[in-house]
């Protein structure tokens, strides 16, 4: 029998179904709005565990200019040395003429490995670990040393000792040319920020024509190896873009600057001039000048030459102290008050002599003496601008000083960061137990079972040298927990102001620290 549907039974339906979709489309704009909300509080939440770096952005160009300390070190560059080098710490291998392919093989590896922890100190394990790495691998064509081996004992060193993944090395590791044994990458060029205001925009390189060929063909090479990461702003032949003498940081008055050392006008004029004396006095008119040039060249940031006393009378300043992150760092407060300068000093210490950490012998007076009046040029200089100075004491060579650091602003914590070198300690001289003698102790072995493997590389003389190579990794090891009394007093100052340090145990030999091996 069939069904009868009334008028009023399909009324009744029409109504619910109507019902129905009414309740529906409120249901679908209040999803859409729970929705919008909620990508609006994950964006606000990611803006605040994740900020965009800070800085001045100059509209014209359209650049986020961002203080160094500001940026998240989501990238550094470094580089290689080639594989055929003559290490500075390590035995000479040019007597394998009786070795067989595979022994050679494993212990040019090994001395690579050993010279990259001695040159650069144990860095990588304490990048943080989203920071993805630009290496440059020399080039064989320019560098003459170089075997072509650098990318695999590289990649065999980040998986035996980082604990590299081949994801890892796949997701943040980059190769790309060098015409140079790119060792002090930060002077090869200046990182200003972003072109944009997004994290994501391409980072600004300036580079001047007028510095080292090598460097600007590196620089060039990196650029177009990665033309989505990098872009370059020639700065013009008169500028110099040596980024171990410049810095890009807040002043007091909430403005960002440019800071470099005096060098960098000694330079200016030697460039228009031809004329180059770094310890010849300078003008005041040609301080102002050179001042000009590069605030113009840095898009009009107002340019600070320090200490600028100096310029005036060289006689107070030092040959050793070359470099603007030899006798400075600046770093925002994190309690939002006046920024901060600090600044090394052979004083508080109360030593009356001060050793090299390489050679051991007694630092000569009169370098001291001219370093530390350099360092209290700069000090006075900050202070007059309106810092807060803090000084960190230390006893060693100037190219080894506590303020040649890594500094950043880490996305994962929010926090302003620094990574701090520490040396082993070398005192009292004499003393065969500090941590420096230990580390000579074991260089002195691995020298001795080298030249016994060279003259005789039976397998005997190769398992006997494989277990010095183990001993020495084990003293480095070993020496990177035992105390350095003046190291800690620093760390504990740094601090004291609120910055997280990171301890990078690193080893002392003729070249820079941390700053100047990273770009960043």
């Amino acid at each position: 029998m069939p069904c009868k549907i009334s008028v009023k039974s399909v009324a009744f339906r029409q109504y619910h179904l109507e019902d129905t979709m009414r309740k529906f489309k409120t249901a679908k704009v209040l999803f859409a709005a729970l929705t919008a909300l909620s990508i609006c509080i994950y964006v606000a939440a990611a803006e605040w565990l994740n900020p965009p770096p800070k800085g001045v952005y100059n509209e014209t160009n359209r650049v986020l200019i961002t203080p160094e300390a500001e940026r998240p070190l989501g990238f550094v560059v470094l580089g290689l040395w080639p594989s055929g080098h003559q290490y500075y710490f390590l035995p000479d291998l040019n007597r394998m003429g009786n070795v067989g392919p595979e022994q050679k093989r494993r212990i040019m590896e090994q001395f690579y490995w050993l010279n990259f922890e001695f040159s650069h100190g144990d860095i990588i394990q304490y990048l943080p670990a989203y920071t993805e790495l630009y290496v440059a691998l020399p080039d064989r064509n320019l560098v003459k040393e170089s075997e072509g081996n650098e990318k695999g004992y590289f990649i065999g060193y980040l998986k035996a000792h980082c604990n590299f993944t081949d994801n890892d090395i796949k997701k943040r590791v980059h190769f790309f040319y060098s015409a140079i044994q790119l060792e002090w990458a930060q002077d090869s060029c200046k990182i200003i920020g972003r072109v944009g205001r997004d994290e994501k925009n391409r980072v600004m390189i300036a580079m001047s024509e007028g510095d080292m060929d090598k460097y600007v063909i590196t620089v060039k090479t990196l650029v177009r190896t990665f033309p989505d990461v990098f872009s370059l702003k020639q700065l013009g032949s008169g500028i110099s873009g040596e980024g171990g003498d410049e810095d890009i940081a807040w002043t007091p008055d909430n403005k960002v600057a440019l800071f470099c050392g005096r060098h960098r006008v000694t330079q200016y004029i030697y460039r228009k001039t031809g004329n180059y004396d770094e310890m010849a006095p300078v003008t005041q008119n040609q301080i102002e000048e050179a001042r000009r040039a590069y605030s113009e060249a840095f898009f009009g940031l107002p340019v600070y030459f320090v200490p600028e006393k100096v310029l005036l009378n060289p006689d107070l300043g030092s040959k050793e102290t070359f470099h603007f992150d030899m006798f400075a760092t600046m770093l925002p407060n994190p309690g939002k008050g006046t920024p901060r300068v600090f600044i090394p000093t052979y004083r508080y210490l109360n030593m009356t002599k001060i050793f090299d950490a390489v050679s051991n012998l007694e630092l000569d007076k009169n370098v001291v003496r001219k370093a530390q009046s350099e360092y209290d040029e700069a000090a006075s200089q900050f202070k007059k601008i309106g810092y807060e100075v803090v000084r960190l004491p230390f006893s060693d060579h100037p190219v080894r000083n506590p303020v040649n650091i890594v500094k950043f602003h880490n996305k994962d914590t929010g926090k302003y960061t620094v990574m701090l070198a520490k040396y082993p300690d070398l005192l009292p001289m004499g003393n065969p137990n500090t941590p420096q003698a230990r580390v000579q102790k074991a260089l002195d072995m691995l020298a001795a079972d080298t030249g016994r493997w060279q003259d005789n590389p039976d397998e005997n003389n190769y398992n006997a040298l494989l277990k010095t190579i183990s001993g020495l990794w084990d003293t480095m090891d070993l020496v990177a927990k035992l105390p350095n009394p003046i190291y800690d007093m620093d760390k504990k100052i740094v601090e004291k102001y609120g910055y997280r340090v990171i301890t990078v145990p690193s080893y002392a030999w003729g070249a820079g620290g941390l700053h100047c091996q990273l770009l960043y």
